[in-house]
């Protein structure tokens, strides 16, 4: 079963270097992402945001140090229960031709229409209800029906929709135009508090006026933080 997050995540001294490559893309990286709180993280490309982004989702385990949940080091069955428990919105999503409902319940099994529906309005994705046949409407390969920023707001309702306690959105912003981004960082505030959110931007602040943290990465380490 998923794992409730009680207290907070917490990086103890990690490092992380990715096969093939010279250089480690995490540096004996100390950090905390408290329970509830949402933290931006930014910087430049390359500065190892995307990875510390795998290393919170369980995707890939540390080379040394140790990633903690509330305490317990994340590792054996903890770590696969803890991958159950992450939402994770990417820049280019995937989505497959059929219904918005089967694209949205393709993580989600069983969950019923009420609760698509309220995720969808929470997502800031009410254009759902406009298409013909709505949730039965059919989207195309990779979404081909919806713009940009219509893809994009689907894709956190179906983050939304897994009931996560905590959800990551990796660089999820940067290709929008200005009224998408909005609507997608309200979409995020609204769920503030509810759940432990990691949001990657390459470098804006946009969303300064409802994070509890601002952290900013070079080179794999923070090196500057704003609360």
């Amino acid at each position: 079963s998923p794992l409730r997050l009680e207290r907070g995540l917490y990086f103890r001294e990690v490092t992380y270097t990715w096969p093939g490559r010279p250089a480690p893309a995490i540096r004996e990286l100390d950090l905390e992402l408290a329970r509830g709180t949402l933290t931006v993280l930014r910087g430049p490309s390359g500065s190892g945001k995307s990875t510390l982004a795998d290393l919170v989702a369980g995707l890939i385990r540390p080379d040394s140090g140790a990633i903690l949940v509330d305490g317990e080091k994340l590792d054996g069955d903890l770590l696969a229960r803890w991958r159950g428990s992450v939402a994770y919105v990417p820049q280019h999503p995937y989505l497959f031709d059929g219904t918005v409902a089967e694209n949205l319940s393709r993580y989600n099994p069983g969950s019923d229409r009420k609760a698509m529906e309220e995720c969808l309005r929470l997502a800031r994705a009410d254009f759902v209800f406009a298409l013909p046949g709505g949730l039965d409407a059919r989207i195309g390969d990779g979404g081909a029906a919806l713009s940009g920023g219509e893809r994009q707001r689907l894709v956190l309702a179906r983050a939304l929709l897994k009931r996560s306690d905590f959800l990551i959105l990796d660089e999820a912003t940067n290709a929008l135009d200005e009224e998408n981004h909005e609507a997608v960082l309200e979409a995020v505030a609204s769920v503030r508090g509810q759940k432990t959110i990691l949001l990657i931007s390459h470098g804006s602040l946009e969303a300064r006026h409802f994070a509890d943290r601002i952290l900013r990465m070079e080179a794999g380490r923070v090196v500057e933080q704003d609360s």
